[in-house]
């Protein structure tokens, strides 16, 4: 299920870029002189960050797993529809989605030794502008998890083979997010894990997660 979200994710992201460059024109009704006319924003840019990641703990021994460090890289397009210009606030267009690419690595430090996660998420977010610069989203990240190191980890007597994990996550992402007119945008979002890591490994991880992405108009 989560590779079919995930390439479904690429696939749509893909597509939305493809539309972008064959977009000639930048209005829907390309009139001007109609102030109900709709105003299409496309953009891409590229996206760092770095934040915590936590997790629970399993539930048949106590790992003592505790929050550690998170980074990501990635691209970001977002699309946005807003009234004439001439509405100002009132046409800002309150609504607006964004599909990311992004690779994350995780550390999260246990009683002995650190566990670090590496992933590719694709989240897909729909925006709410409250006003033209600054927008709160909400949305659903699919997560596939690539690859978990050390392969073991220790805690006590008890040994726990951490490579083994496979499979992903679907996270629940709320955040905001504060564009400025020169592309540069700065984000916060908190992702909460839904899944367990494996049926023997009873563990969820969140992150929560500071971000920077420069946007390039595609169309504007």
């Amino acid at each position: 299920m989560y590779k079919k979200l995930i390439i479904t994710s690429i696939a749509l992201l893909f597509c939305a870029i493809v539309f972008a460059q064959e977009k000639k024109d930048r209005w829907i009704w390309p009139d001007e002189h109609k102030k109900d006319a709709l105003y299409l924003h496309v953009d891409l840019g590229p996206k760092i960050g770095g934040g915590l990641a936590m997790s629970t703990n399993p539930s048949f021994y106590d790992f003592e797993l505790k929050t550690g460090f998170a980074y990501q890289i990635g691209a970001a397009l977002s699309v946005h529809v807003t009234h004439h210009p001439s509405f100002g606030l009132l046409g800002i267009g309150r609504v607006g989605m964004e599909i990311e690419a992004i690779y994350s690595c995780l550390g999260l430090n246990s009683s002995i030794d650190m566990m670090n996660i590496s992933c590719l998420e694709i989240p897909v977010l729909i925006q709410f502008y409250v006003t033209p610069d600054f927008q709160v989203e909400v949305g659903a990240t699919p997560t596939k998890f690539l690859n978990v190191s050390p392969k073991y980890i220790q805690a006590g007597n008890v040994v726990a083979n951490v490579g083994s994990i496979q499979g992903g996550d679907v996270k629940l992402s709320l955040g905001a997010c504060y564009k400025t007119l020169f592309g540069l945008a700065i984000g916060l979002r908190y992702n909460l894990g839904m899944s367990e890591l494996a049926e023997n490994f009873h563990s969820k991880v969140s992150t929560a997660m500071l971000s920077v992405n420069y946007m390039f108009p595609l169309i504007k």
